[in-house]
């Protein structure tokens, strides 16, 4: 005999969802609000139109009225974060090379453990491995562009693994998964119809894309070598396999790799004038934003040039080489600009910086007597100046400047030095990212010119990509060559 309420099974209850979020609450083909009608046994229906505030209503027991009202809260402070929703991992090798390896089992991936003291961030007591592809296969190995029609057979027939599977994970609400470099075109598929569906992208919206060079770091792995099949079945999460990217100026800035840029991919140094920008990461209404300032000299002033708001990582490729060559990893994020004139309180924010003993102090303590020279060695702006102000919330400090820049009929390189305060501590970092001209925001118009929507979005990633692969491959043909004479 039961003695359950049976009223108890029919309440209900309604949850608030901002605007511009109902999009990912629901998930791609409803893949987010699906696990959590799973998860709760609740019935979660989403009422409203997508650009605008809406209500998830549900019904229930209370228990499912209270498990489905987490899992949507969950959901939520996901979508503020700035970690990506999509992530994956591929293995940078020819197809040729991996018809041949594919299903056998040839342990063909091994990591090498790295220093601590390459990379200190990371508790002493983990294991970190950097990969290193491929020991058996004569180096340099052989690698193909990706094309849109390029599909390997070999990954279809594939009994345990499914490497079309982008399932989404039941606990972080995320798709990650390690493949190898011919998922390029479905990994970028997937991507684009996750941004176009849940997204609702806004006239006001802009994206922001950049392929940067280093090195892939991996923590938590159980195996120090693997099959082609073992590390296409890697998993992600609480128990799963953790990286990290490790940025590496050093790919590309030694002078014969710079005649090589130039010789072999038609591109050309640009004399600039050196310029330090300040980047303020801060939240605000549980949004993530950033301000960009600029030093005027004539007035001896930091003042604001740009404000961008709801900013959102969505999409990370990390493409791991191997052997001598750099890793690469592609970015996707989107953000609102402002436009002007900016509101005032950010203003005062900045002013009153400016006028604190604190800030004069250090200013006078690196220029000395001469204010309008600057020292891009040193810090002027810190994460702690911000502590008073309890309206404004700073999360991290970041002062960079581009050191190089070369441009050919395709992309960009800049090579940048950056200096970043966050939780009290100040680290340093140099870097080089190759950006598509047409990522590139026009000044006459302020706005990006393309998005997911664009065909030429798509288009413009694959180029861009296989151009990266092309330079990495010539870096480790020349690291390799100068191995061999030593």
């Amino acid at each position: 005999m039961s003695s359950q309420n049976p009223l108890n099974e029919n309440l209900q209850k309604t949850f608030y969802i901002p605007k511009g979020k109902s999009g990912y609450v629901i998930g791609h083909k409803s893949t987010h609000l699906n696990q959590m009608k799973k998860s709760s046994g609740a019935e979660i229906k989403i009422k409203g139109t997508s650009n605008n505030p809406c209500r998830a209503v549900i019904k229930g027991t209370a228990e499912q009225i209270k498990m489905a009202v987490i899992l949507l809260q969950d959901t939520l402070v996901r979508s503020y974060s700035i970690s990506p929703s999509i992530g994956f991992t591929l293995l940078n090798v020819s197809d040729e090379y991996e018809s041949r390896c594919f299903g056998s089992d040839i342990k063909i991936i091994s990591f090498n453990k790295a220093s601590n003291d390459d990379h200190e961030t990371i508790p002493f007591d983990k294991y970190i491995f950097a990969i290193n592809a491929l020991p058996t296969c004569p180096y340099p190995y052989p690698s193909t562009s990706i094309t849109p029609e390029f599909l390997s057979e070999s990954h279809v027939t594939c009994k345990n693994c499914n490497p079309l599977d982008f399932s989404t994970n039941s606990l972080s609400g995320k798709v990650y998964k390690f493949s190898t470099i011919q998922m390029l075109e479905p990994c970028l598929n997937h991507i684009c119809e996750d941004l176009i569906y849940e997204k609702n992208i806004s006239e006001d919206e802009e994206f922001r894309l950049k392929v940067c060079f280093g090195k892939v770091i991996f923590t938590k792995i159980e195996q120090t070598s693997l099959t082609l099949c073992e590390w296409n079945g890697l998993k992600r999460g609480h128990k799963g396999v953790t990286t990290s990217f490790n940025h590496d100026i050093g790919s590309l800035e030694r002078d014969y790799l710079i005649e090589r840029l130039i010789q072999d991919f038609g591109f050309r140094q640009v004399n600039l004038v050196e310029e330090t920008v300040i980047t303020i990461l801060f939240t605000e209404r549980n949004t993530n934003c950033r301000m960009k300032l600029y030093f005027d000299p004539i007035v001896s002033t930091w003042k604001i040039r740009r404000l961008t708001k709801s900013i959102s990582r969505h999409a990370i490729i990390d493409i791991v080489s191997g052997k001598e060559s750099p890793d690469l990893r592609f970015l996707i994020k989107s953000q609102n600009p402002t436009r002007f004139p900016i509101v005032q309180k950010y203003h005062t924010t900045i002013n009153n910086i400016q006028k604190s003993n604190r800030f004069l102090g250090r200013m006078n303590l690196i220029n000395g007597p001469s204010p309008l020279q600057l020292d891009c060695s040193k810090m002027y702006i810190r994460q702690s100046d911000f502590v008073s102000n309890r309206n404004f919330k700073c999360t991290s400090v970041r002062q960079s400047i581009i050191k190089k820049q070369f441009i050919n009929g395709i992309c960009t390189l800049n090579f940048m030095s950056t200096l970043q305060d966050e939780e009290g501590r100040v680290t340093s970092e140099d870097t080089v990212n190759l950006i598509h001209h047409s990522w590139i925001t026009p000044s006459f118009s302020g706005r990006a010119p393309i998005n997911p929507e664009d065909p030429k979005f798509h288009d413009s990633i694959i180029e861009s990509i296989n151009l990266a692969r092309r330079l990495t491959e010539m870096i480790g043909q020349i690291r390799f060559q100068f191995l061999e004479i030593v």
